[in-house]
């Protein structure tokens, strides 16, 4: 089976693990419903043997050392709880969590300029904490790019919980789509996106990550160079029980790229993108949430 599939079938489980984690959230509460969120992941962890065959190639190289079954159960708890959690973001429950936010002057530069930003973040943690953002900056506006299969999948479930949150996906592949990026943009809002996967035929730059050649797409930079805006990393970590960390950091300023300086900025901040994300990784290795073959070496049987 190749990446790309693995990465469809991966978005088709979120969506049905969102479902069920909706259901039981509703019916049971938070305290109660992580509770059979640990019988999940146990239960998960006994079936789906070729993702935590992966989970575990990945943590062998974050950890540098041979994984056990707890650091496997960790990781997928992790994924599940952060889930888990996306119903109490979205239903704007800021009051179930403890959180704090490290380098929000980043994008409180990046929008002082009074254009749009690109946050580029990654299957870290939780994107959706960045709601939380919300209480402190009540004029911020987010939508997030998303290839469009996905966003009609996991949308719908998403949109149940808050029907807000249909109007914030922008889907990618449509005829529109670079219309209403820029719309967004010029509009000085901000537009999110996942940049550490390529599917299809996406044009790709392959650079060491985590001591073993990796691939990622050049897409997102280079419609960040084309409109010119300033782009910063975002991730939710997730700490543990109730408690995340939203960090902010500056990755590139694209507002005054010259044409003849595009690829090497580009590159750059591609370099810097990688370093940040493989910083996190080995600062919370149990936040990465890739279950799929991601290095060029790895198997993909």
């Amino acid at each position: 089976m190749s990446a790309d599939q693995w990465k469809l079938k991966s978005e088709k489980g979120h969506a049905l693990l969102i479902r069920l984690m909706v259901f039981l959230s509703l019916f049971l509460g938070r305290r109660f419903s992580r509770v059979v969120l640990s019988g999940i992941v146990v239960f998960y962890l006994l079936a789906a043997k070729k993702e935590v065959g992966y989970s575990r190639y990945y943590l062998s190289k974050v950890l540098n050392r041979k994984p056990t079954w707890v650091d496997a159960y960790r990781h997928f708890l992790s994924f599940a709880s952060v889930l888990h959690d996306r119903i109490y973001w979205l239903s704007q429950r800021y009051d179930a969590f403890s959180y704090s936010i490290v380098g929000v002057e980043a994008l409180e530069s990046a929008r002082s300029q009074g254009k749009g930003v690109i946050l580029m973040g990654a299957h870290l943690g939780s994107f959706e904490a960045l709601r939380s953002v919300a209480e402190q900056y009540p004029d911020l506006s987010v939508s997030m790019l998303m290839h469009a299969d996905n966003a009609v999948k996991i949308g719908q479930v998403l949109t149940q919980i808050n029907p807000e949150v249909g109007q914030q996906i922008i889907p990618l592949g449509l005829p529109d789509t670079m219309l209403k990026v820029q719309e967004k943009l010029t509009d000085g809002d901000v537009v999110g996106m996942l940049v550490d996967r390529s599917i299809h035929n996406d044009d790709v730059m392959t650079t060491d990550f985590l001591g073993e050649q990796a691939s990622f797409p050049i897409g997102p930079f280079r419609l960040a160079v084309a409109l010119r805006v300033p782009v910063v990393f975002m991730t939710g970590l997730y700490m543990g029980g109730n408690r995340y960390e939203l960090h902010f950091v500056p990755i590139q300023d694209f507002s005054y790229v010259e044409r003849t300086e595009r690829n090497a900025c580009i590159q750059q901040a591609m370099l810097k993108y990688q370093a940040i994300l493989s910083g996190f990784c080995r600062q919370s290795p149990y936040n990465w949430f890739n279950f799929y073959p991601f290095w060029k070496g790895q198997d993909e049987s």
